[in-house]
């Protein structure tokens, strides 16, 4: 978690993303049922989403962020579905880009034990329309009693096809979904938290512990009061309503 915590940007090993969302499945180990419905559920959110943020681009930032928790979603549901067959999902994704569609380029790499990245590149990335075609049917013959390793592996590369034609990070993605899932399924650890304003001057920085009381004014409003000074609004009880009045 060091890797979130201080705010990393570049590449994400696979292998960290599973030691990361590990404890956040909470689901039956030996049952598959739900694992399928909600990566088939998670793929309908993509089709929803990731053609309005193709399509408005940079003027709307909110259809980005959700096109790339619906992708981090349905990750998450694809990891927890290898993990029940017993299949490598970075095997499983270095299999998916590999062959004629995708080239192999050399990059220099930004993590601090490995010198070299290999980066798989589509040849001729396809249009978002069949990409997402190629992904919802993929999705759909999944829901069998048993999946095929070959199915997922399907799967796999129409995932890593829609990504691309939808022009997102698969490093963000993942490390989007890491947070998010985290968040829902593990209480914090204190020494992990973050203190936001530690570096600001000492006039700048929010107080550790602080008293505030609660004060009624003459004019029989409430105010917060902080170190005898009045803070914010006045408090109301957000009754639209007058005392006494009968709601009908």
């Amino acid at each position: 978690m060091a890797d979130l915590a201080s705010g990393a940007t570049g590449s994400l090993l696979l292998s960290d993303y599973l030691i990361d969302i590990a404890d956040t499945d909470v689901l039956d180990k030996a049952d598959l049922i739900p694992v399928l419905q909600g990566l088939y559920g998670e793929v309908g959110g993509i089709m929803s989403t990731v053609k309005k943020h193709v399509r408005e681009g940079d003027a709307y930032p909110g259809f980005r962020r959700a096109a790339e928790e619906e992708f981090g979603d349905t990750l998450w549901y694809l990891a927890a579905l290898c993990r029940r067959m017993t299949i490598c999902l970075d095997g499983l994704f270095a299999e998916a880009a590999s062959g004629e569609q995708y080239i192999n380029v050399s990059a220099a790499s930004d993590m601090a034990n490995g010198a070299l990245a290999h980066i798989a590149v589509p040849v001729a990335p396809e249009a978002l329309d069949s990409t997402l075609f190629n992904l919802g049917r993929s999705a759909a013959a999944l829901l069998e009693v048993t999946p095929t390793v070959e199915g997922v592996r399907t799967f796999a590369r129409n995932y890593l096809g829609a990504l691309s034609a939808a022009k997102l990070s698969f490093a963000d993605v993942a490390r989007a979904n890491i947070r998010k899932a985290r968040g829902a399924f593990i209480s914090p650890n204190p020494e992990e938290l973050v203190d936001f304003d530690k570096d600001f001057g000492i006039e700048e920085q929010l107080p550790q512990t602080f008293r505030i009381r609660v004060n009624q004014r003459g004019s029989g409003k409430s105010y917060l009061q902080w170190n005898g000074v009045f803070i914010g609004d006045p408090l109301t009880d957000n009754i639209r309503v007058g005392s006494g009045s009968l709601i009908p």
